[in-house]
């Protein structure tokens, strides 16, 4: 409707058509002209305008939103390492040095099988070098391939003359084979002297292998003697000490065996003897022998305990003790139980105890003194003056002791009381 249209725009006028035109039935009625300043701001003319700037399917806008990088952007780097995902052999381990061994394309760092070979870096005895057989002679665990040191004898592969050498082959520097004798080819059996005198001591050597002719040198401070076998040698008439014993072989010249030794010799017989004139009774300290025989008197026992208590049945005892070696000697002690000496004051409140030991007194006399208890509380060797000793007792406590007295074979025993 048409005056609608007018109130939209303002003032508009009526325009004529050409003459005649009303006759020939064409007329489409009045036409509208708009004045384009008159247009109002929000005239819906305006947007039409404005899209002129961008015609239809124009995108633009949408190509600058795309600016931000979305997600597969050639620009990311999710391991961080300096090399774009796009360009990285491993894209989700850090890898910057980008260690492709096998040149598979594939970075090391995330490749289960470095060298392509088929098996597993984990199961791969050589992972960083193509081995498919696995192959390892010396079986050390380290494939041929991989391995500086291919027969496992020491010796690096650029430098062993003989680099298939068996495993377990005992080699020079240029890793080749040389002589050896296993630890256990020789045996070898001291045997002590049987007196410290006697020089009957011996050493015998005996050969596993028995294809060879061996010599055997032994020395020892005063010299050496040598004996040559196949099987079996022993040295003999030894005295106790130490030597050495060197094996060689004949015809093979860099090849020696050597051991130290010791022939032994027994220990000296040793008794001591501690009385108990309380219980009259003798405690005896063994030493040096296995077996010991003693008599006292025409009594005879015999222990191989190192300390005995026997019974002392007479007031005068003769104590004898061997072992089963007569080279050992005889110890021999009397043993006396009477008042022959005089001891005073006795009891004794302090000062000195005075020992008269007669005129057969030996030159150096023996005193121990012990409590009831048997515990040793003194033991000294004293020199008599005028045939007699004195024995300060101002440290002893007061109580019963007994007083042994030794003098020459003789031993004496006396009881004495501390005031």
């Amino acid at each position: 409707m048409r005056g609608a249209a007018a109130g939209r725009g303002g003032p508009c006028r009526l325009a004529e058509g050409p003459a005649g035109a009303g006759e020939s039935g064409t007329d489409s009625g009045p036409r509208v002209s708009h004045d384009e300043s008159d247009d109002d701001p929000g005239d819906a003319s305006d947007d039409d305008d404005d899209e002129s700037d961008h015609g239809p399917g124009d995108d633009s806008d949408d190509e600058d939103s795309e600016s931000d990088h979305g997600p597969g952007d050639s620009s990311d780097d999710d391991d961080d390492d300096g090399i774009l995902d796009v360009a990285d052999n491993c894209p989700l381990i850090a890898n910057a040095d980008q260690l492709d061994t096998d040149n598979d394309g594939d970075g090391d760092v995330c490749d289960t099988d470095d060298d392509n070979d088929g098996i597993l870096d984990i199961d791969d005895n050589c992972p960083l070098l193509a081995n498919p057989n696995q192959e390892d002679d010396d079986l050390d665990g380290i494939g041929n391939t991989c391995d500086n040191d291919s027969d496992n004898d020491g010796v690096p592969n650029d430098i062993d003359l003989c680099d298939d050498t068996p495993n377990g082959t005992i080699v020079n520097v240029d890793g080749c084979e040389v002589f050896s004798l296993p630890n256990t080819n020789f045996q070898i059996q001291t045997t002590g002297e049987g007196c410290s005198i006697s020089n009957n001591g011996s050493i015998s050597i005996t050969a596993a292998n028995t294809s060879f002719n061996y010599n055997a040198v032994l020395t020892n401070s005063d010299g050496s003697t040598n004996a040559s076998f196949t099987e079996e040698n022993t040295f003999t008439d030894l005295a106790s000490g130490n030597y050495q014993l060197c094996v060689t072989v004949e015809g093979q010249a860099d090849y020696q065996a050597c051991f130290d030794l010791t022939i032994s010799e027994p220990d000296a017989l040793s008794v001591s003897a501690k009385i108990n004139s309380l219980n009259n009774e003798v405690t005896l300290k063994l030493s040096g022998g296995e077996l010991y025989t003693i008599f006292l008197n025409d009594k005879m026992y015999s222990t191989t305990a190192k300390e005995i208590t026997l019974p002392l049945e007479d007031p005068s005892t003769l104590i004898s003790v061997k072992t089963g070696l007569d080279c050992q000697g005889v110890f021999t002690e009397k043993v006396v139980l009477s008042d022959a000496l005089f001891i005073y004051p006795n009891p004794i409140e302090g000062g000195d105890l005075t020992i008269y030991l007669g005129a057969e007194a030996a030159p150096e006399i023996t005193i121990s003194l012990y409590n009831v208890n048997g515990t040793s509380v003194l033991s000294k060797n004293m020199k008599p003056s005028n045939n007699e000793i004195k024995l300060s007792v101002e440290g002893l406590a007061t109580g019963i002791y007994l007083l042994n007295v030794k003098s020459g074979s003789t031993l004496s025993n006396y009881k004495i009381i501390r005031k």
